[in-house]
């Protein structure tokens, strides 16, 4: 073996024992608020009347789930109940309602710093599920029920009180399109991990 071969190996399983350090699974459990924004498509037009809605709800449940390789990288799924929203015609009436939620996965990155802290950023791919009703007097001219796929855009901050566990506060959104609406959902979220 030459001596840039065994430079290269060395190099190879320091970068592999700093990586693997800090690997395994984690679970997350926490409450988020929702916020939508969204437009209005028509018969002439993918997009009118834009608008933003809150979720009714002060809380809504975020459970989550990864495997980290090492302490700046992560594969992410997510499962998230994002709210109830008012859902508006053209003219910008209030027509309906709807609860939406969502399943992601996503790409981590993670910069450390001293002390347990670290900041994140996340993108990957989310399918929403949204579930729409009348108000009374309105009638529905799509399903009741529509799911869409989206990308999920993210970025938070991370306290580790251990290696075992942390507490996150993030905020992310995942955009949808369906036969009526297209837009994003989601909002900022705080949850407890538990890490394996």
């Amino acid at each position: 073996m030459n001596r840039s071969s065994s430079i290269l190996a060395l190099c190879f399983i320091c970068f592999s024992a700093l990586t693997w350090a800090d690997s395994g699974f984690y679970l997350g459990a926490g409450i988020a608020s929702g916020s939508m924004t969204a437009c209005t498509k028509t018969s002439t037009s993918d997009c009118s009347n834009t608008y933003t809605a809150y979720s009714r709800e002060a809380g809504n449940i975020r459970l989550l789930g990864g495997y980290a390789f090492g302490r700046h990288f992560a594969i992410e799924a997510g499962l998230s109940s994002l709210g109830t929203y008012n859902v508006r015609n053209s003219a910008g009436t209030v027509v309906g309602e709807t609860k939406a939620s969502a399943i992601s996965i996503a790409a981590k990155g993670t910069i450390t710093f001293p002390k347990g802290w670290s900041i994140f950023g996340k993108a990957g791919l989310g399918g929403t599920r949204m579930r729409y009703s009348a108000k009374p007097g309105w009638v529905l001219l799509m399903p009741a029920e529509q799911t869409s796929g989206g990308l999920l855009l993210g970025a938070g901050g991370q306290y580790d009180f251990s290696e075992s566990m942390a507490v996150r506060l993030w905020t992310e959104a995942i955009s949808f399109n369906d036969d009526a609406y297209s837009g994003a959902v989601g909002g900022t979220a705080i949850a407890a991990i538990f890490k394996f």
